[in-house]
């Protein structure tokens, strides 16, 4: 199975996954933008090595609420680790300089099960249920 397709099919799971919980999610990743039929011509071109291309290239892949939980504990950035991956050191720079603090990092372990954790606390991941759990409150 190719990289893309398992991919998109981690992110069609976490949606079900987050939705069910209660989240509302908007999909706000650069891969996204550029499907916007004004922005397609941004497929063919090179973005200049600058901090504003950067901060697009990088934006994260969702940003999420909760539909009852107070905004300051409910939402969140996302940003999906593919396994065998790292988040690159350019994309945490933009994420440290440019974001709140309070974007979730999740990925997938090979049984399938999602884990999730902060950005910024590295080797604070657990499985995602218990993660929106603990620190958002609910599951």
């Amino acid at each position: 199975m190719s990289e893309l397709l398992k991919a998109s099919k981690m992110t069609e799971q976490l949606l079900i996954k987050l939705t069910s919980l209660g989240f509302e999610i908007q999909n706000t990743s650069y891969e996204h933008l550029i499907e916007n039929d004004a922005l397609n011509y941004l497929k063919s071109i090179d973005l200049p090595d600058n901090e504003a291309s950067d901060i697009i290239k990088y934006f994260p892949h969702f940003f999420v609420m909760h539909k009852t939980i107070n905004a300051a504990k409910g939402s969140f950035f996302v940003v999906l680790k593919t396994r065998g991956e790292d988040i690159p050191q350019k994309a945490k720079r933009v994420y440290h300089r440019y974001f709140p603090p309070r974007i979730l990092v999740v990925s997938k372990d090979d049984s399938e099960q999602y884990y999730a954790g902060w950005l910024h606390i590295p080797g604070d991941r657990m499985p995602l249920g218990t993660f929106i759990k603990r620190d958002v409150g609910i599951g």
